[in-house]
């Protein structure tokens, strides 16, 4: 038993001897793939002089986790600075209430399939990087670790990066701001209009358009920024604004009642009056959904949605949308659902949008598909643009993850997923600019903050593009024209208009 007991703390010393030169003597491959002057995107779009980004998982050592809470202490002590840890642990909750009790002040970004990590390319945990603002990286290391941490190094790139004029941000990573506008109102509390959803530039008219999800409300800014007037919609239940689809100059808007039967109405801002026109009704396994465009003065297309029997049939036999004809009252099925759609059981995650071109004709997007698909105004399908994101940007290999799933699988793995990669932008994810023929594609990606609660960024693919995604950050795109973005950013007590142009 002796002799058992001398060579099992022999093999012990030997192993953790090992281990350590190997630590010693090898590189920071076995952590990473970055390499100082990568660029990578920034989380916070706000300008920050340091960015101090950390990877940790569920079972980075307590050492570790120590030495990043003194790091990161550190860095808030420089003025500008944005400090974020990435997390990925089975259980998120009990890991954050961890760190918390450990006293980690700053953000924490659920990172549970390890989205984040290859995004930045970080291999192994735990790993801490500097960014300058634009995403530049300036330093790599191992917080616990004797070899790969240069503490003078890392104390010199934070004082070169706090003494670095602001202007060397880089239109590459940041669009140049056009123009900004804050919207003032004496008889609105910012902190409770809710959540934005969809916005419109009236360019004729200067004015601005928003609806609220939370308050229900349709609010009107002037051009300048101030208030003009608002109209409460709370007595209807799911009302929904489309501001892109407009009847002559009526606004329309879309509400469900309990049974799924989606009404439309027109709504004249004038006169505030309120006009029912057409109700889409659930059939045959079609569930009507908010989506819907405007075309001609004349003819509705209204998107759907298939429940779970419906899925398994030929697609040929697939709606994805209808058109109705306000003036003859004749309406009918058009369109096909994307092929991604079925193959990989989208159903319950079913988002898209449309738009109409120059040709009038339809375009629709739909989640986590290759291609535009483009029709004519009597539904047939005319051609496909195809969709060439990013990498850099949109860098999840969904397709991987989510061709396991089959018919059987529970809504909260499929939205799980959903959640956790790039995916359409809740509301107005398909702009079109008619004086240059331009789509734009909006996207988002989410993480959870520290209060729990989903922040967003954003990020516009454009088509014909040049291979080039552009960031956002919590601008919201809601319109554009001649290649100006017009986009909303909403914070808890305020709200301001940002213009941007595409390089």
């Amino acid at each position: 038993m002796k002799k058992f007991l001398i060579s099992f703390l022999s093999f012990i010393i030997i192993f953790i001897h090992v281990s350590i030169s190997q630590d010693l003597k090898g590189d920071l491959s076995f952590y990473t793939n970055l390499n100082i002057g990568d660029t990578k995107p920034v989380i916070d779009n706000d300008y920050h002089k340091i960015r101090f980004y950390a990877f940790i998982n569920g079972l980075s050592c307590f050492t570790c986790i120590k030495t990043l809470i003194n790091l990161s202490n550190y860095v808030n002590t420089f003025d500008n600075c944005e400090i974020v840890l990435f997390l990925q642990s089975e259980n998120y909750d009990l890991s954050k209430e961890n760190l918390i009790k450990e006293n980690w002040r700053y953000k924490i970004i659920n990172d549970q399939i390890g989205a984040y990590k290859k995004l930045y390319e970080i291999k192994n945990s735990p790993v801490c990087l500097l960014l300058n603002d634009t995403g530049l990286v300036k330093f790599i290391g191992i917080p616990g670790s004797s070899s790969h941490f240069d503490i003078d190094n890392f104390k010199k790139t934070i004082f070169e990066l706090s003494n670095n004029s602001s202007n060397e941000r880089k239109s590459s990573i940041v669009l140049p701001k056009l123009k900004e506008i804050k919207l003032k109102s004496k008889n609105i509390n910012f902190s409770k209009i809710g959540k934005i959803l969809q916005g419109y530039w009236e360019k004729k008219k200067g004015y601005f358009l928003f609806y609220g999800f939370q308050s229900k409300k349709l609010i009107v800014f002037d051009s300048t920024g101030m208030y003009v007037k608002q109209k409460d919609f709370s007595n209807f239940l799911h009302p929904f604004f489309t501001f892109s689809s407009k009847y002559k100059d009526k606004y329309i808007f879309t509400d469900f009642d309990s049974k799924y039967n989606l009404s439309f109405y027109f709504y004249d801002l004038a006169s505030k009056s309120i006009k029912k026109f057409y109700t889409v009704h659930p059939k045959n396994g079609h569930y009507p959904l908010y989506t819907y465009l405007f075309l001609n003065d004349s003819i509705l297309v209204s998107s759907y949605w298939l429940d779970n029997k419906f899925i398994a049939k030929r697609e040929s036999n697939n709606y994805s949308f209808s058109i109705y004809n306000i003036l003859s009252n004749e309406s009918k099925e058009a369109g096909v659902f994307d092929r991604y759609y079925l193959k990989y059981h989208l159903r319950n995650y079913f988002h898209l949008d449309f738009c109409s071109n120059n040709k009038n004709q339809i375009v629709m997007i739909q989640n986590f598909t290759d291609s535009l698909r483009v029709y004519d105004i009597s539904g047939k399908f005319v051609n496909s643009l195809y969709i060439n994101y990013d990498k850099k940007y949109y860098y999840y290999n969904w397709k991987k993850s989510f061709g396991k799933l089959n018919k059987k699988s529970s809504l909260e793995d499929i939205k799980m997923l959903a959640d956790s990669v790039t995916n359409l932008c809740a509301s107005q994810c398909l702009l079109y600019d008619n004086t240059i023929n331009r789509y734009y594609i909006i996207y988002q990606k989410y993480f959870k903050s520290i209060t729990n609660d989903k922040e967003y960024r954003y990020f516009i693919h454009t088509i014909p593009n040049n291979n080039q995604d552009y960031y956002l950050g919590r601008n919201k795109p809601f319109y554009v024209d001649d290649g100006n973005i017009y986009c909303f950013k909403q914070g808890k007590d305020f709200i301001s208009i940002n213009i941007f142009k595409l390089k």
